[in-house]
C-alpha cells in the first residue's frame, strides 16, 4: 500500500476571464508543477514569480497560497496543461512527512525535467482513462500512488542532494497500453527511449504505428505534449546530460553515442536546450 494518497490530481487550465484564485489553505499537501512563467505565487497577500525551468510551488498543510494568471493565455503548446499540472494528496508516513515539510513554498531543483516527464506520465494515466481534464483517484487504485510517490521522491532527491536525477528516473513504463485512435502511443515512445541513437525519422515511426505521420503526431503529441521527433532530440539531450556529468567520455564519443553524427550540430542543439554548451554544462556540474 502506498505511504501517499493522492486526493485529487488535475490539469490546472485557466478559462477566458479567470485570472485569479482566492488565497486560501488547507490540511493537505498540493503541488503545482508550472507551464509557464507567467504564472505568479499569491501567498500572504505577496505575488511571487516562479521559474518553471527550474522551480515548482509545493504547498504544505496550512500555507496560504494561490496562483494568479496576470492575463488569459491559449493552452500551452509545450504541455498538456496550461497553468499547472495540480496534485493535491495526503502522506501517511511521518518521516516522509518531515522531509516534506522542508521544503519552502518554491522549491528550486535540478531535476525539472524529469518531474515533467513524469507529468506527462501522469497525464497520460488520466487520458487512459478517459479523465482527460481532471481525476479525483480512487483510493483503492495504487497506479496513480505510486507515480506521484515516484514525483516525491525525484523531487526530494533533487532538493537535498542538488543532483540531477537517474535516467531511469525518466523512464516511464505505463501500467496498461496507451492508445489514442488506433495508435499505441506507449509503444512508440519505448520505441525512441530504447533507439534514441539510431536514424530514426518520422516516416519510419509511422510504419512502426501503421498510421500516416499527420495521425502519428496528433496522438503522440497529445500525451507526451511534443512530437514524435522532438522527443526524439529530447531522449539525446537527456542521456547526454547523463554522460557528460556521469562518464568521462569526450564531447565527440558522447555525441556519437546519443545519434549525432556531427559535432557541430549536437552542442547546437544541445545549447539550445541547455543554455549551455556541452563543455561548458560538464564543467559547471562539477563545481
Amino acid at each position: 500500500m502506498s505511504v501517499v494518497r493522492p486526493l485529487y490530481i488535475s490539469r490546472y487550465c485557466r478559462q477566458s476571464g479567470q485570472n485569479a484564485d482566492l488565497e486560501h489553505r488547507h490540511d493537505f499537501y498540493q503541488l503545482f508543477l508550472l507551464a509557464r512563467p507567467t504564472v505568479r505565487l499569491l501567498s500572504g497577500g505577496r505575488l511571487h514569480a516562479v521559474d518553471p525551468a527550474r522551480e515548482l510551488v509545493f504547498v504544505r498543510p496550512g500555507l496560504p497560497h494561490a496562483l494568479c494568471l496576470p492575463s488569459p493565455e491559449p493552452a500551452s503548446a509545450a504541455y498538456t496543461y496550461n497553468v499547472a499540472l495540480d496534485c493535491k494528496f495526503e502522506v501517511s508516513d511521518p518521516a516522509l512527512r518531515v522531509r516534506l515539510d522542508a521544503l519552502p513554498l518554491i522549491a528550486a531543483v535540478p531535476c525539472i525535467p524529469a518531474l515533467r516527464v513524469l507529468a506527462d506520465a501522469i497525464m497520460a494515466e488520466l487520458l487512459a482513462r478517459d479523465r482527460a481534464s481532471l481525476a479525483l483517484a480512487d483510493p483503492s487504485e495504487d497506479t496513480l500512488a505510486a507515480m506521484l510517490e515516484s514525483f516525491l521522491a525525484i523531487l526530494l532527491r533533487g532538493y537535498e542532494g542538488g543532483v540531477r536525477p537517474q535516467m531511469a528516473d525518466l523512464h516511464y513504463v505505463p501500467t496498461r497500453r496507451v492508445v489514442v485512435g488506433s495508435v499505441d502511443v506507449a509503444a512508440v515512445k519505448h520505441y525512441i527511449d530504447t533507439h534514441y541513437a539510431e536514424h530514426i525519422t518520422l516516416e519510419s515511426l509511422s510504419r512502426l504505428a501503421c498510421v500516416n505521420k499527420t495521425t502519428l503526431c496528433r496522438a503522440f503529441k497529445s500525451i507526451i505534449s511534443m512530437s514524435p521527433i522532438a522527443y526524439v532530440g529530447f531522449r539525446r539531450i537527456e542521456v547526454a546530460r547523463e554522460l557528460l556529468t556521469g562518464t568521462s567520455k569526450s564531447v565527440g564519443e558522447i555525441a556519437a553515442a546519443v545519434g549525432y553524427q556531427n559535432i557541430f550540430h549536437f552542442s547546437r542543439q544541445f545549447r539550445e536546450a541547455q543554455g549551455k554548451s556541452p563543455t561548458e554544462y560538464r564543467r559547471t556540474a562539477s563545481q
